[in-house]
């Protein structure tokens, strides 16, 4: 049979428990209540505007997608197209590689379009991979906009594979086995048609 604790055992285990979890960090004990106060606001209004450039970035999404579904829809895009995007203004907009890089597949699941800007598969640094690779397209930087080139791969597009890409960036040939164009260009989207060269 085990005797009770005596009031000193019972005050000693108290302290031994709950001792350590009180333990205040020597740099907060000098610290004053008006200096936690500035840095508890400061914490809040960076965790506001965080918030914010979220929201803003939503908004940004939804104007986007009104535009492309536009643009789509006068091109006209027919469902079970092939589509490829290349952005490359996005790195510069704070949370803008979110929102480019996958702003097609939310048009995609709209309009029942095949995305063939899988990363996952085409970078060979996941587990994800294509059953068979598609015809791809390459992308380089001219004075002008963008060079395109095809690599063959298993599976050949169909018609036309639809370049998303922006504006200011006009798409030229570089491979005598496409043909590019007419582009559609709507706010700073443009929709390039790339048909290969029967």
């Amino acid at each position: 049979m085990t005797r009770p604790l005596t009031d000193r055992e019972v005050t000693g285990l108290s302290a031994e428990v709950t001792g350590p979890s009180l333990a205040v960090p020597a740099w907060l004990r000098g610290a004053r209540a008006p200096a936690l106060g500035v840095a508890a606001g400061a914490a809040l209004a960076a965790l506001a505007a965080h918030g914010a450039l979220i929201v803003r970035d939503a908004r940004l999404v939804h104007r986007d997608l009104s535009v492309l579904e536009t643009l789509f829809a006068e091109a006209p895009v027919p469902e079970g197209a092939w589509l490829r995007t290349r952005f490359g203004a996005y790195r510069r907009a704070p949370y803008g590689i979110a929102r480019y890089s996958h702003i097609a597949d939310r048009l995609a699941a709209r309009r029942r379009l095949v995305v063939l800007d899988n990363y996952e598969s085409y970078t060979r640094a996941f587990t994800v991979s294509w059953r068979g690779r598609p015809d791809w397209l390459t992308f380089r930087k001219s004075i002008e906009g963008l060079t395109v080139r095809m690599v063959p791969g298993d599976i050949p597009w169909p018609n036309v594979l639809y370049v998303l890409h922006e504006g200011d960036h006009r798409l030229q040939a570089a491979d005598s086995r496409i043909e590019i164009g007419p582009t559609r260009i709507a706010g700073r989207f443009a929709l390039t048609p790339v048909r290969r060269r029967l």
